[in-house]
């Protein structure tokens, strides 16, 4: 489904230039949770940027079902083809739990419109929490949220930066079981990053990253 052949990313700083990829190869299949891991600097979210469409490659390049992402409408892309839950949330203030969570619904133009308060109980919320804008919620349940909106696009991608990173055990453990049954049971390509070797250990298939490189696959 995703194939990332010869990646390099760079950007500018005023040290110089910083060499976020070098030369990253990787083949993710639908049906599969994935886990990227490795310390903060070595790529993994600069990688799972790319994935989504949110940047282009400095060389090298990222197809998706054989097509090339750099050559297609992106926008469309990501509105049809990715769910993302990002480690800031990025909720919208002004609109309640239940509103952000239907936004992706909606931007995807989707044909069946999702049960929210089922999503809501999924992540471990209630109605109640539907109800509340964003900035009335815990970090904790704004991530909850945030891992609803994803989950509601119905996406065949579905790409995680940290998304258990506030969230105790027993939550983390339950977002884990419905990322590993979208990928079982609807055939979905989920890819998490996470210093959770927890989370780690209940992927289908772990990439090491370390100086922008994969260094291990387990």
């Amino acid at each position: 489904m995703i194939e990332v052949s010869n990646v390099t990313y760079d950007y500018p700083t005023k040290a110089g230039i910083v060499h976020a990829l070098r030369g990253v190869d990787l083949k993710l299949e639908g049906g599969k949770l994935y886990a990227i891991t490795g310390r903060s600097g070595s790529g993994k979210t600069t990688l799972l940027s790319l994935m989504a469409g949110l940047d282009t490659p400095t060389s090298g390049t990222v197809f998706v079902n054989g097509v090339d992402l750099a050559k297609t409408d992106q926008d469309r892309f990501r509105r049809e083809q990715v769910g993302m839950i990002f480690q800031a949330y990025y909720l919208l203030p002004q609109l309640t739990a239940a509103e952000n969570i239907l936004l992706s619904y909606e931007i995807g133009k989707k044909k069946e419109k999702p049960d929210v308060n089922a999503l809501l109980r999924a992540v471990g919320l209630t109605s109640f929490h539907g109800k509340k804008r964003s900035t009335q919620l815990s970090g904790g349940e704004q991530q909850r949220v945030a891992i609803a909106r994803a989950i509601a696009a119905d996406a065949p991608i579905l790409l995680a930066d940290e998304p258990t990173g506030n969230l105790d055990n027993e939550n983390s453990r339950n977002i884990i079981a419905i990322l590993k049954r979208l990928a079982h049971e609807k055939g979905k390509c989920v890819v998490v990053v996470t210093h959770s070797e927890e989370i780690a250990g209940e992927a289908d298939v772990r990439y090491h990253m370390s100086d922008g490189r994969i260094e291990a696959r387990d």
